[in-house]
Order: structure tokens, then sequence, then C-alpha cells
């Protein structure tokens, strides 16, 4: 089972990267509240 363990690995890195976002985009929102002028400061890397 090779492949089923590769695909397994896929969607749960997708399922992170999504967290991820989710977590990006909430920081994002805050660091654009707290500094309204320098919103560009949410998007380091």
């Amino acid at each position: 089972g090779f492949a089923p363990s590769v695909q397994v690995a896929a969607v749960f890195e997708v399922r992170l990267q999504l967290m991820a976002n989710r977590l990006f985009q909430t920081d994002y929102r805050l660091t654009q509240d707290r500094n309204p002028g320098k919103w560009e400061e949410g998007i380091v890397e």
C-alpha cells in the first residue's frame, strides 16, 4: 500500500495548509486592525 499512504499524506498536508491559512488570515486581520496604516506587515512570508 504505497499509493494509499501517499494519498493520505497529501490529504493531511492539504488540511494542515488550510489550517495554517486560516491562522494566517486571522493573524493578518489582527495585524491590520492593530496597525491600520501598516497592514503590509501582516504579509511577512
